[in-house]
């Protein structure tokens, strides 16, 4: 009916006539509905809603089509949405459309090769990004059975955590006890030098000659950052490294740290100065 401008149009079926021109779908009035079984839209026709209007497929258990599905927008022109699909060959697919609360909108976005858009709650995906609110996750269990390893893209040095059989590793992808960090390389420490602090939790092997360290920073200057951090100093040289007391490094009789090869102490941090937290231990 050439009158319909707007409203809803309510698609009942189709029918073939014997004219020269391509077949069209007919709409119907619902008391002038189709209501024969074997009748129903022919198929390679179109079927073209041009003004404001919904269209309803009402009484038709499925909808089929081989051709693709063109979505005209708010513009009629030559440029289109169209939608495809591959030739099912394995068995029948689904695209399902969740029961959303009301007025509710979710965005789905993909580009020629992935997802770059998904709306959702606890995981989304923005910009291609992939989003995890993690108030959204209760108990949960990670991996498939064997160890994995997570790395941190945090700078030029990238940190890792692995997961193993019963151990978990910081910065060691062989964990074998319970928690163990990876101690850094040993440091050779010169006269007047200051001790990297970057051994929190694990090792911290130095070397060097018969020297003593800064006098007014014998390890890394203290910072808000290191509060609580503790490190086991282990000179591994045959000389003797002198770790120098000052204001920034205190020790338990106010005087300097002689380490021979092999001796060990702790060390800790309070955030705003270092400490000894433990006495020197002879060859280790």
């Amino acid at each position: 009916d050439a009158s319909w401008t707007t409203g809803t149009i309510h698609v009942w079926g189709a029918q073939l006539e014997q004219q020269t021109k391509t077949p069209t779908v007919y709409a119907k009035t619902a008391a002038t509905a189709i209501t024969t079984a074997s009748q129903g839209m022919v198929a390679n026709t179109d079927l073209r809603v041009t003004q404001a209007a919904t269209v309803n497929f009402d009484g038709f258990a499925n909808f089929v089509t081989q051709l693709p599905i063109q979505f005209e927008g708010s513009t009629v022109d030559t440029i289109q949405n169209i939608l495809t699909t591959d030739d099912p060959t394995v068995g029948d697919g689904t695209f399902k459309l969740p029961n959303l609360a009301a007025s509710a909108t979710r965005y789905l976005a993909v580009d020629d090769t992935s997802v770059t858009n998904i709306d959702g709650v606890g995981l989304s995906i923005s910009a291609a990004a992939l989003q995890v609110a993690t108030t959204e996750i209760a108990g949960s269990t990670w991996g498939s059975g064997s160890g994995f390893t997570w790395t941190f893209d945090a700078g030029a040095s990238d940190p890792a955590i692995t997961f193993a059989d019963g151990a978990v590793g910081v910065g060691t992808t062989t964990p074998t006890a319970v928690f163990t960090v990876a101690p850094p390389s040993v440091e050779t420490v010169t006269a007047g030098s200051t001790i990297t602090a970057n051994a929190c939790g694990t090792v911290k092997q130095i070397t060097g000659g018969a020297v003593t360290t800064g006098t007014t920073n014998t390890f890394t200057a203290p910072a808000a950052g290191q509060a609580g951090c503790c490190m086991m100093v282990v000179s591994t040289h045959t000389n003797t490294i002198t770790l120098d007391a000052n204001a920034n490094f205190r020790t338990a009789a106010a005087g300097n740290l002689p380490l021979t090869q092999y001796d060990a102490v702790e060390v800790c941090s309070t955030g705003t100065y270092w400490f000894q937290a433990s006495a020197v231990v002879a060859n280790q």
